[in-house]
């Protein structure tokens, strides 16, 4: 498992919701701190294409068209569904309206929006922080925070496609039912719906600020409509929300989120075996992980999970460098970067995926791939962050040059053209160039301006080495070939070599 890829300047967003077609990554509205969330205007939609690694933004609605007044207003703590090739939009809120409990589907052919009319009088209350999942021709919605009780709920209820119509789910008498709460997550895999984490309050269903964050797993099977709590073992993740869950080859895995009663946002991977009911800590190779954050998406698209937006906390050095953008602080004052970036997880990587892995480390030169490869390994590489490192190079050769500054160095194919600056000058060089010596720092330095010029091969050939080695002293020139010598000669005028005195050694 490796992390491949990194697409950076994405949208911005913060508990967005999206869901995959074909090739393409729909994210729907989600919140942004450049926005303004009291005005009522269209919700938004990104397309992310996986081929290309590009975003794009559909054209919202404008007042004069039909499309205006079925399109979803702006929100955040929404879900998104996918049901037989439409998108299909539930609940959250913006600062103006609140919550919304009308029901949206999104037909990415024609790319138009439309008002699912409902069948009955039952219709949920709206909310935000839900979980919304598809099973057979239903979609469950569970939990979340109910805007006009203000109240944490556990209620479950349902959407029937075939009907048109809206279930309320009772529990039974005996089953193990998650305690009220927000942002968690719930996953269907092998006719069970998990549910994981997200926040409940001390009290239960109210909101006080004493929030508790559960670490223990839940199934709910539709077909019994029961609820029964999971005795998991292994490594399991503590508690958490607005983390993000997915399946890949039949297991559930658990990416991100923010424990508020420990002060901490994870960047960390679970995977969960419904087989033998375990926990394990994975730990993907490849570039750099992504930041700590929460409030994310996760999707995934055959052997691939592509994970975007969120927000994370903020080192000082980062607050410096993105003081403009950064307008977020969590109500517990931990200032927030809203990030715009796309990471791709591959399950099963191919060898030309390590391959273009280790020429991104630089570990392999590109000039070893057939020229076909090159345009799509350019595509890799500028999509792949790999954490840098300084080296302290010394290079062979000549005598190193003088200390200096201001000086220019250029490179031409293999070999860097160092030239002039000034150095600081010690006492018997002062005396060798009193008369060119007439600048002298504040601090009472006594500076030299240079006229050398030093050449760095990167990549030097036989020849350059054989060369070299002749101008050391150490192969006699006469054994080389008469039509060397000029070339050498030119080559020996311009090549310092630290001279040994008479009395020194050559031990």
């Amino acid at each position: 498992m490796y992390w491949v890829q990194c697409v950076e300047n994405g949208p911005r967003r913060v508990n967005h919701a999206a869901g995959a077609l074909d090739n393409y990554i729909y994210s729907f509205g989600g919140y942004s701190d450049t926005e303004d969330y009291t005005q009522v205007t269209p919700i938004d939609i990104h397309i992310f294409n996986i081929h290309t690694l590009k975003w794009y933004l559909l054209s919202k609605p404008q007042r004069n068209d039909s499309q205006y007044n079925v399109t979803p207003f702006s929100r955040y703590g929404h879900t998104i569904v996918i049901y037989k090739q439409k998108f299909y939009l539930w609940g959250g809120r913006n600062d103006f309206l609140g919550s919304c409990n009308r029901l949206f589907c999104f037909d990415p052919k024609s790319r138009q929006w439309s008002i699912v009319s409902i069948v009955g009088d039952f219709i949920p209350a709206g909310c935000d922080g839900h979980s919304a999942c598809v099973i057979n021709d239903r979609m469950y919605i569970f939990g979340g925070f109910q805007d006009h009780t203000q109240q944490f709920s556990n209620d479950l209820f349902y959407f029937d496609f075939n009907k048109s119509s809206w279930h309320y789910r009772h529990p039974k008498i005996g089953d193990v039912i998650p305690q009220q709460r927000d942002f968690h997550s719930a996953t269907y895999l092998d006719g069970q719906m998990y549910v994981f984490g997200g926040r409940f309050d001390h009290i239960g269903h109210q909101q006080t600020a004493q929030s508790i964050y559960d670490d223990r797993l839940y199934s709910f099977n539709p077909e019994y409509n029961s609820w029964s709590l999971i005795t998991a073992k292994g490594e399991i993740p503590c508690g958490r929300r607005s983390h993000s869950a997915f399946v890949h080859d039949g297991k559930l895995y658990i990416f991100g989120g923010y424990n508020n009663v420990i002060g901490s946002h994870f960047n960390d991977l679970y995977e969960f075996n419904p087989l033998t009911l375990e926990w394990h800590h994975i730990k993907p190779h490849g570039i750099a992980n992504p930041v700590p954050r929460r409030r994310q998406c996760c999707l995934v698209i055959n052997d691939r999970m592509y994970m975007f937006g969120g927000t994370s906390p903020i080192s000082t050095s980062t607050y410096i460098n993105h003081f403009n953008e950064i307008q977020n602080t969590d109500p517990v004052g931990i200032t927030l970067y809203d990030q715009s970036d796309l990471y791709v997880l591959d399950f099963a990587p191919t060898l030309r995926t390590l391959c273009f892995l280790c020429l991104a480390k630089g570990r392999i030169q590109m000039n070893i791939l057939p020229k076909r490869f090159h345009q799509e390994y350019q595509l890799f590489s500028k999509s792949t962050l790999i954490r840098q490192q300084w080296h302290h190079i010394k290079p062979h050769g000549i005598a190193n040059p003088v200390p200096r500054r201001r000086q220019c160095c250029l490179v031409i194919n293999d070999r860097m053209y160092m030239f002039g600056g000034t150095s600081p000058i010690s006492t018997s060089t002062y005396i060798n160039h009193f008369n060119e010596i007439q600048n002298t720092e504040v601090l009472r330095t006594t500076l030299y301006d240079q006229s050398d010029l030093y050449v760095l091969d990167i990549a030097p050939t036989l020849k350059t080495l054989c060369l070299f080695f002749l101008a050391k002293g150490r192969i006699n020139i006469n054994i080389l070939p008469e039509k060397f010598h000029q070339e050498y000669q030119l080559f020996a005028k311009s090549t310092l070599i630290r001279q040994r005195s008479s009395g020194e050694t050559s031990g």
